[in-house]
């Protein structure tokens, strides 16, 4: 691939801008950059980047200290999939009409453009790895934005392992599970593990990957290693 990725990691604490884009706006843009977007269901600040004493993140942290970290950044809508149309739109939720997880972004996005869709209209490639979107069905996403999209799902085997529910059975999805396997067998060390092939192909025209991570999102799953 080109050289000089622009790295820009996305959390769901993050706030999108408020001015829309449509598609009749669109226009080109000349460029040799790619661009690596991550998106992490669920995560909060609870880094050692911004100073958390328990959690140990050194990943992270190093991405951070090569770029700009924002201390002050808020979630438009503290639900998954009004806040995932809002980034993916620079709309408001009260304005896309995005305001629960059953509401499909097809069903209101009219005419306007996605972040995807703005960056293939201008000749990048497009490539959407994982939960970008609210990839509860097919018309929560913005399906015509990517040349490709990849999606994986957890292993027989990395279900297994020592496990409990945390709220004592009344939220059967709440749970933390040792599982048995390697990373490989969970859905994000798949996701990562795509990720890492597609930074690493040649291609002409540059890239836009989006990677989304499900975890920290529950059930809180993860190999033995990590617990």
């Amino acid at each position: 691939m080109k050289e000089g990725i622009l790295i820009i990691v996305l959390t769901s604490i993050l706030v999108g801008c408020s001015a829309s884009v449509k598609k009749e706006e669109v226009k080109n843009l000349k460029t040799d950059k790619n661009v690596l977007f991550i998106i992490v269901d669920d995560l909060k600040p609870t880094l050692g980047t911004y100073g958390h004493k328990v959690v140990k993140s050194p990943n992270i942290d190093k991405l951070a200290a090569r770029g700009v970290q924002f201390n002050n950044a808020h979630c438009n809508f503290a639900v998954c999939g009004p806040s995932r149309s809002s980034f993916m739109t620079s709309i408001r939720p009260e304005n896309l009409g995005v305001l629960d997880n059953n509401t499909a972004l097809m069903s209101v996005i009219g005419d306007r453009t996605t972040l995807p869709g703005l960056f293939k209209k201008n000749g990048f490639e497009t490539i959407g790895i994982g939960k970008t979107f609210h990839d509860k069905t097919a018309e929560h996403e913005d399906m015509q934005a990517w040349d490709a999209y990849y999606k994986f799902e957890t292993t027989t085997l990395g279900w297994q392992g020592e496990k409990r529910n945390v709220t004592n059975g009344k939220l059967p999805w709440c749970f933390w599970q040792a599982a048995e396997g390697t990373d490989d067998d969970q859905e994000d060390g798949q996701i990562a593990k795509k990720a890492v092939e597609v930074l690493k192909a040649k291609r002409e025209k540059p890239l836009f990957l989006a990677v989304g991570l499900k975890k920290t999102s529950r059930p809180f799953c993860g190999s033995k290693k990590i617990f």
